[in-house]
């Protein structure tokens, strides 16, 4: 494997959505360092900077650090790593300061942690990365983006206006389709919501009045509900047939006799 190749193989190992990693960046003016491979973490608080050095050979290694290259990344990361093939050298002759992480032909793994320091990054370093590295930003073989315009462009240069009318058309139906899909399901969320509020509602207001009715009834106050029909069935006959309410009865249709009698109208009709 190249240098190239494993710095690249480093890079998409390292890549996360919460990091951002770049490749042969130098940062800042002419002169400054150039770590194969530099990584910082999206976060305001704690970026956690990491410069990685990719070696190939043992001589490269050694003359490294020989010559402490791996120190001037100290004013720009919180710590530094070595990064080879596994075999090539062991971790032991890495700087007790230093990381080292290893590819094994088919994954990378951490066979010794970096010490992390504190470090302020300076302001050179930062308007390197704000005007030259936001576009160099990932491997720079990155995939570019699907393009429907640029894709529907080359169709109609290949095959002619129709066929693309007809792709664009089924394009558009597919992405109509997919609204009219969201929209529904945001209908029958709504709609699934306001039935739990009102069912909610319900419990909340009726629940007190159903204990109630329930303790008049000499019910527990978790009856069913035909429970509660059959006592107020039982209920309504009792007070029908009671001794008391068929004498009210008589007592009301004698005196309303005896006031027609007298001359007096009932209470609907002309005094």
């Amino acid at each position: 494997m190249t240098h190239d190749e494993l710095a690249r193989s480093l890079a998409d190992h390292l890549r996360a959505p919460d990091r951002m990693v770049w490749c042969d960046m130098q940062l800042g003016a002419s002169g400054s360092p150039r770590p194969d491979v530099y990584t910082m973490a999206k976060s305001y608080a704690h970026p956690h900077s990491i410069a990685y050095e990719c070696k190939v050979t043992v001589s490269d290694f050694l003359s490294d650090i020989t010559s402490g290259k791996w120190q001037s990344y100290l004013k720009y990361a919180n710590g530094v790593y070595f990064a080879s093939e596994i075999g090539l050298f062991d971790k032991d002759v890495v700087p007790s300061h230093c990381g080292l992480i290893l590819y094994n032909g088919t994954r990378w793994r951490t066979a010794k942690r970096a010490v992390l320091n504190p470090v302020t990054i300076p302001q050179s370093a930062w308007l390197k990365l704000l005007i030259d590295g936001v576009e160099r930003e990932g491997p720079r073989y990155r995939v570019r983006s699907w393009s429907e315009s640029t894709c529907l462009q080359d169709i109609k240069q290949k095959f002619g206006e129709t066929v693309a009318k007809v792709i664009r058309d089924h394009v558009a139906m597919e992405n109509e389709i997919e609204y009219a899909r969201t929209r529904a399901e945001q209908i029958v969320g709504a709609a699934q919501q306001r039935a739990q509020q009102i069912q909610a509602d319900a419990v909340n207001h009726l629940g007190p009045l159903r204990a109630e009715l329930c303790s008049v009834l000499e019910l527990d106050a978790g009856a069913q509900r035909w429970e509660i029909e059959t006592a107020v069935r039982k209920l309504r006959s009792s007070l029908t047939q009671h001794p008391d309410t068929t004498r009210l009865i008589r007592l009301t249709r004698s005196l309303q006799a005896s006031l027609d009698r007298d001359g007096y109208k009932d209470i609907d009709g002309q005094g």
